[in-house]
């Protein structure tokens, strides 16, 4: 453990360039598309299947470092389950995928199928609306009902008589990219089996294959061009306990020397219609093509600022050590958290930001509010990954910035106007009022509730180059 401590611990190391250097592909002719529907229909009418998950490949060509895109990956769309697997130059593995494939806790197993799919809103009035339309669904209920019923019968197998039961029934979770209906089904294992039971019975996942599971995937490597590899497959871990937690390969990029791929499915029902069911794989194909574009730009950003950078964490540096290092700037980033658990970050920017010029972002803007007498509150609807136009005052690092420009929102706490007793002035906020940017009136201290590195803000980099500038 201690020298695990002393791995994480260690200097930042700057990872390499990552880029895109082909088009971005799709192997998907609309025509034979629709064809596909059809004959899938035709076998659900037939009795060959209640549903059949259809995937379609993407694919580009890179170079450089992976991990930039994991990075990528994580900012865009935070999951449940994220991770990079380099297991040589043949194959990397870099996923944020929502959906679990099974949990088995103190011989407690639980499933949670995901289907039934809209894209986020702009707006919390239109996130509402969205999943109100996909609630009242018949396909998409029709669809997530049966993959119920599949985890039932796949938990049956394995698990005591009358254990297995619905625990949760039909809430939308909302990602960044796409909002899903989401239930849960749980049970308790026989006594004379264990977590690689469950696996067996559970995998693969009904949800990106289909009902009745076998000969589903017999049709989908019928229909399907090239074969899946490790898409829709699995990722996670067994402990020393026979406790276990896997989540299904989708949001997930496979890579080899230069070479990227990815794959997104619908699930076709007697219903569907093609051209919705193709709405829906670009949709979920577009979370991944963010990141792919977004890899780039972290490391454009980056590079062009690094002259001389000191990352240092919150927990690791004292105000000595600062005062030793004489920087020119400082720039307190983003939490997880609270401000008023952001260990030296405070002390900062009441103490040095008297002299040297200090940016706040985020959770570093928030806690310029606290240093100053202002409250943190919630903020009245939470921005993740969503995008709001910023107005301001076109001074200092607002210098040149267009009015109204879009900036990329990842918080759920915001500084309250209501609060602010005269030592900090707004120097940017939204349509609604919500405070996006803050200023001292005597010290060089500015804070951004917005996060300027995102690809959502593309005005970002001018603001931080103005902040470096003055």
């Amino acid at each position: 453990m201690e020298n695990l401590k002393q791995i994480i611990q260690k200097p930042v190391e700057l990872p390499e360039t990552f880029n895109l250097t082909g088009k971005i592909k799709d192997q998907i002719d609309e025509l034979s598309f629709n064809s596909k529907i059809e004959k899938i229909k035709n076998n659900i009418y037939g009795g060959d299947v209640f549903q059949l998950v259809l995937s379609e490949r993407f694919q580009s060509e890179f170079e450089g470092d992976l991990l930039n895109l994991y990075r990528a990956l994580r900012i865009i769309n935070p999951s449940p389950y994220m991770y990079i697997f380099e297991f040589d130059k043949d194959l990397s593995i870099i996923g944020t995928s929502p959906e679990d494939l099974l949990k088995v806790q103190k011989r407690r197993a639980t499933i949670l199928p995901i289907a039934g799919t809209r894209r986020r809103g702009k707006t919390e009035i239109e996130d509402n609306e969205l999943e109100v339309n996909l609630l009242a669904d018949e396909k998409e209920i029709a669809e997530h009902t049966m993959l119920i019923d599949l985890a039932r019968n796949d938990l049956g197998r394995v698990c005591k008589h009358n254990s297995v039961e619905v625990t949760e029934m039909m809430n939308v979770h909302r990602f960044s990219h796409v909002m899903h209906i989401v239930s849960r089904v749980e049970g308790e294992l026989e006594d004379n089996l264990n977590c690689i039971d469950a696996l067996k019975a559970s995998f693969p996942a009904g949800t990106v294959s289909g009902a009745p599971k076998i000969r589903a995937i017999q049709l989908i490597n019928e229909y399907e061009e090239v074969g899946r590899g490790p898409y829709a497959g699995s990722v996670g871990y067994i402990d020393f306990k026979g406790n276990l937690d896997m989540c299904i390969a989708i949001r997930t990029l496979f890579a080899d020397r230069k070479n990227i791929y990815w794959q997104a499915g619908a699930g076709i029902v007697a219903d569907s219609k093609a051209k919705l069911e193709l709405k829906e794989i670009k949709n979920k194909s577009a979370v991944l093509e963010s990141a792919l574009k977004f890899a780039g730009v972290i490391d454009e950003n980056f590079s062009k600022f690094t002259s001389n950078i000191n990352v240092k964490r919150n927990d690791e540096i004292s105000l000595a050590e600062i005062e030793q290092m004489n920087p020119d700037k400082i720039l307190i980033s983003p939490g997880p958290g609270r401000p008023e658990d952001s260990n030296i970050s405070l002390e900062v920017i009441k103490k040095v930001g008297k002299t040297i010029p200090v940016l706040g972002v985020c959770l570093g803007h928030q806690g310029i509010g606290i240093c100053y007498g202002a409250k943190i509150i919630n903020a009245p609807v939470l921005m993740h990954g969503k995008t709001s136009q910023v107005s301001h005052d076109e001074k200092t690092i607002f210098k040149d910035i267009p009015q109204n420009f879009n900036a990329g929102r990842y918080h759920s706490l915001i500084i309250d106007r209501e609060s602010l007793n005269g030592e900090l002035e707004v120097t940017s906020e939204t349509a609604d009022g919500i405070i996006m940017g803050v200023r001292h009136k005597n010290y060089p201290i500015e804070g951004i509730q917005f996060h300027p590195e995102s690809i959502l803000t593309p005005q970002g980099v001018n603001i931080i180059k103005n902040w470096i500038d003055q």
